[in-house]
């Protein structure tokens, strides 16, 4: 098991970025990465209203994040957002149901599978 003081919610969903340290997300809805000196938690702005339950990063380093969330870092984004290295960003108007998995291909496409019917209005 993984543990990390002061740390006790459900582990939801966890991304390991090649040259960065450990990024994951837990049922708390913020996100944190953790870095390997001194492991120290850093959150990425003030993280979402509801889960995560998936994470993918880009070429560029972007993160995306999806789940049942509403919110973002306090801005509106549908069930999947963007977070750039500085703050979260919703993509178009979002998806009408919740998200389970996203990928990123080669070209730099995102992919989400879920429950919706529709996405981006």
């Amino acid at each position: 098991m993984f543990k990390v003081a002061g740390f006790r919610k459900t582990l939801r969903t966890m991304m390991i970025r090649v040259g960065a340290a450990l990024t994951l997300l837990a049922s708390l809805f913020s996100f944190a990465t953790v870095y390997a000196v001194g492991e120290t938690w850093s959150p990425l702005g003030s993280g979402m209203d509801k889960e995560v339950y998936a994470l993918a990063f880009d070429s560029s380093g972007n993160l995306y994040a999806g789940g049942s969330f509403t919110t973002a870092g306090g801005v509106p984004a549908n069930r999947i957002a963007k977070w750039d290295g500085t703050s979260w960003s919703s993509l178009g108007s979002g998806v009408n149901a919740e998200v389970y998995a996203l990928a990123v291909d080669n070209s730099g496409n995102l992919y989400a599978g879920g429950a919706f019917t529709s996405a981006g209005g």
